[in-house]
Parts: C-alpha cells; structure tokens; sequence
C-alpha cells in the first residue's frame, strides 16, 4: 500500500533515492564553491554559466515540481480537536501526540532528534550496523568492500504486536494506523534528508502537515523549496567573510549528486536503476581522488562531460499548450523554463531565491544568445505575503501560451552565439584558469601568513626567510589578485568594459556593475577560502 502512495504522490524516486548514502569530493566542493556566484545564482566557468535546475533536481533527485506549496506551518488547534475536520487534521493529531509524548524524554529539551523519533515508530532489528568513520582515500576504481546499503526493499509481513506498540501508546483508531505510521516516516524524510534547515537529527513539528498530504497521496511541490534552500546556503557560503567558519544546512547530498552528473567526480555502481540518477553514483567509496589542481581546472574550465545528462529526451520537436490539464512532465519542464523566484517558507523565515533559465540554456538543449541581464533581490528574505505571491507567479497557469521545444542539439558546449562568447570573454575572462596554481597555494598557506596584494602580487609571508630568498610574484596582468580570499580585482582604470558589435546598427551598451563577473566587485577579506563539510 505504502508503494502506491508514494507513487500516487510522485514521491516513491525520492524517497527511494534517501536509502542511499552519498560520498563528497571535497576539492570539487571548494573547487564548486569558489566558481559560485550568489548575484546570479549560477557557476561560473570559462565557457559559460551553469547551475543546478529545477528540472535537474527532479531527473537526478526525483523531486516533484509539480504540486502544491510546501508551507511548514503548524494547524490551528480548532482545527486538530475538530471531530469533523478533514482526514488530514487527524493524522496531524496523532503526530503531535506523539511529539509531546517524546519530547519531555529528550535529552537536549530545545529540540527532538530524529533517533528519539525513529526509536519510538520502529520497533524492529536494525537491519544495517554502524559503520565505521569514513576517511577520504586516494582510490582510482570503486571500492569493492563497503558498509553500503542494498537498497533492497523486504516485502511487509505485516504487523506485530510490538510493532503496534506506538498505536496503543497513541490510541490511534486502526484504519488511521498505516496512514499515521507512513507520515510519520515522511516527516522525518523531510527533517533529515530533503530540508534538514536545523541538522538532520531534528525533528521539526512544522512539517506534520506536509508530511500527513504526501501519506494521503497529495502532490506538493519539493523541486522548489529544495533548490531555494541549495542556493541559499551556497550564497551562506559564498558571501561568508571566513567559508570555513560557516554554520549553514542544506541538502548537499544533491549538490553531489549534480557534480557528478555533469563533471564525473564520482565512479558508477552496480546499481540496476535508471532514476533517480544520484542513485548510480551512491555509496560509500564513490567520490574520485580529483587533486586540487585538476579539480579547479575541471571546475574552472566547464570540463562538462555531459550537457544535457538530464534534459528531457526528444526526437523530434514538439509543441506545448498551456491549457487545462496538460501532461505533467511536460508542464514541469515549462516551468522549469521560466525565470522566476524560487520560495522557501520554514517557521518564521520566508526566502526567495531568483531563478533566471536564460542563462544557461544549454543545459536544456537550447542556444544560448546573450545572457544580460538578472532578477535582482538584494534582501532575499520576504514577508509571507510577498512569498505567497512568488508562489502564485511560479505556478500561474492555463495562460493559453504554446511553446516549442526542438530537438537537443549534438553539441550543446558550442551551441552559442558570436555575441554570447565576446560578452562572456569580457565578463569573465581566463584568469581563474590561468593561475589556478596560484590560487590552490593561496589556498593552502597557513592562516598565520600574510598576504599583500601589490602591483604586481607579492605573497609575503610572517614566517623567517633565508636572506636570499625573494618574494614569489604572479605574472603582470590586467587584473591583480586579491589574496586574502584568492578574487580577481581590477583596476579602476580597467572597471568601464567596452561595448560589443553585434550588428552594424545595434551596439549593446556598457556593461553594469552588475554584470562584471561577481569575484571583480568583492571586498577583500581575511582568511584563505577553505570550504569543510562534515559527514553526519
């Protein structure tokens, strides 16, 4: 039964996908993290931007972009004690009896951990053992003997008393009890492994609601919630004076699965399942041994080794009609189309994040012309009015609009405009890819040292040198390095950018500030960048 609900619900891909553990690259983390742009939401590489789509999201992760809004709120107590309330209300009732019923018991009295949570609803022998701390190996193959996870699902066998356990503990009416138990499974999916905004050991009471909608086989959209939280601590990250100092959680487990799918940080496994894609790439001993030279480089020069690895496959051009009930794949494909912001509401906070497709639309197949332009939102956070309204413009419908969508072309890479590349070239340029050397030994230098940015850079270091010893200089360039968080900065003289031809009668204009490459407009700031992620 559990199967069909999920299915029912467009969850059952991902849900199954969080039975997996995934494996980080940690120099093509901070490889990612350093080529990340928090103006525009977008990597930032030497043949163009690219980032993590929603429809990305829903090929590699199984994530639904259609449904309704993921709110985390908490019902009214009105409507919890109504006898003659909707079904929904019900089901919220028995979690949060059973979130009262623990919660005294907890040992930290602020918040409930999920083991608590996981402990009171299963009553069976765990079937994997803990395994041991993992450790970053040099590996050229997959590991052979690993603590992984089958993935294998054992046929219900039905109930036992001690399983039944919870439902007298409760007083849980026995055709509310499959229902109240999947939920109760579901909400602690969404704490520990889709949005786990407090660590994924803390059960949050706000998502009861959405969890009992998804146990009644309801659509909710989570593509939506999950990328604006993806970004959102990507730009905690990026933004941060000292990243390594960042206390920020999201869902990074598909931030890997993304990297692999596009630039091959991780070997393949045995696996026999075609989606959700991340699954391919799981378990423990998958992340490849990138050095840090080759993995900035891989990062830094757009080495995608697939464009369209989760582009919605046509052979032929086709057309869609934004009408009254289209088909559902190809209406989230529309509105993964188009630029928007992506809403995230959890407790009292409301973020919005811009979503702007049009500058990476190679990665759907199509050809990418000139990319000016931004949704700009200086203060991405926003009341839950102006939240709500976002939500409403993401999933406006039945505008009686056509669109046609052809064929993917053979090589997406070079699927660009003259005037694209001449604007990138002067907006980005190569720097990053030139002296990718100097910025992994920045990187590497001890906190204690010094760095000073001269003309040209002279990396001075407190620690005592031979007499003879010079100070090592990067090469005279356009552009000099700002050492304390290894960014390019240019010289008053060289911020005007000159216009680009593109036609005889149009010339486009200068270039804002805006849209210089983000790295030229940042304030120095002190510590190298070293991104960690600790493993949970």
């Amino acid at each position: 039964m559990s199967k069909s609900v999920l299915e029912e619900g467009l969850i059952y891909d991902a849900v199954y996908a969080s039975l997996f553990t995934y494996d980080r690259c940690t120099n093509a983390i901070q490889a990612f993290c350093e080529a990340w742009c928090p103006t525009t939401n977008t990597l930032l590489t030497s043949i163009g931007e690219l980032t993590i789509t929603l429809w990305d999201l829903h090929v590699i992760g199984g994530l639904p972009i259609i449904g309704d809004a993921y709110d985390e709120s908490i019902p009214g107590t009105s409507e919890l004690l109504n006898t003659s309330a909707d079904r929904l209300f019900h089901l919220c009732k028995y979690l949060f009896h059973a979130y009262h019923h623990l919660f005294p018991k907890a040992g930290d009295k602020r918040v409930l951990r999920v083991h608590a949570w996981v402990k009171f609803w299963f009553r069976k022998a765990s079937k994997y053992t803990m395994p041991p701390v993992r450790t970053e190996k040099k590996r050229t193959s997959r590991a052979k003997a690993t603590h992984n996870p089958s993935g294998a699902i054992p046929k219900f066998g039905g109930w036992s008393n001690s399983m039944r356990v919870p439902f007298h503990v409760l007083k849980v009416p026995t055709e509310y009890e499959e229902e109240v138990y999947l939920a109760a499974f579901l909400s602690c999916w969404l704490c520990a492994f889709v949005l786990p905004h407090e660590g994924p050991r803390v059960i949050r009471p706000e998502t009861f609601r959405v969890a009992c909608m998804l146990a009644r086989g309801k659509h909710v959209c989570l593509a939506v919630p999950v990328l604006a939280s993806v970004y959102h601590g990507l730009n905690r990250i990026s933004n941060a004076p000292a990243p390594d100092q960042v206390r920020t959680c999201f869902p990074v487990h598909y931030v890997y699965g993304w990297l692999t799918s596009y630039f091959d940080t991780h070997f393949k496994n045995e696996i026999q399942s075609t989606t959700p894609l991340m699954i391919s790439y799981s378990g423990e001993g998958g992340a490849r041994s990138l050095e840090k030279r080759s993995a900035h480089k891989r990062i830094f020069q757009g080495d995608v080794s697939a464009w369209v690895c989760s582009t919605h496959r046509r052979i032929k051009e086709y057309s869609f009609f934004d009408g009254k009930n289209p088909p559902e794949a190809e209406l989230a494909l529309f509105r993964s189309l188009r630029s928007n912001y992506l809403v995230l509401r959890y407790r009292d906070h409301c973020i919005a994040e811009p979503y702007t497709p049009h500058r990476f639309s190679r990665q759907f197949g199509y050809f990418q012309a000139y990319a000016s332009g931004f949704l700009e939102m200086r203060n991405r956070s926003v009341t839950l009015a102006a939240g709500f309204q976002l939500w409403l413009q993401f999933e406006h419908g039945m505008s009686q609009a056509e669109a046609v969508f052809p064929t993917p072309p053979t090589i997406p890479a070079k699927y660009f405009s003259l005037e694209y590349k001449e604007w990138w070239s002067q907006v980005h340029g190569n720097y990053l890819e030139n002296h990718v050397g100097d910025l992994i030994r920045i990187c590497d230098l001890a906190v204690d040292d010094v760095i000073t940015p001269s003309d040209p850079v002279t990396l001075v270091s407190k620690k005592k040198r031979a007499p003879d010893t010079e100070a090592k200089s990067l090469p005279q360039k356009k552009a000099m390095l700002a050492a304390p968080r290894a960014e390019v900065l240019i010289e008053d003289a060289e911020k005007e950018m000159s216009p680009v031809k593109v036609s005889e009668n149009q010339v486009l204009e200068k270039q804002s500030s805006d849209e210089k490459n983000w790295k030229h407009l940042r304030k120095p700031r002190l510590g190298p960048l070293k991104v960690s992620f600790i493993i949970l």
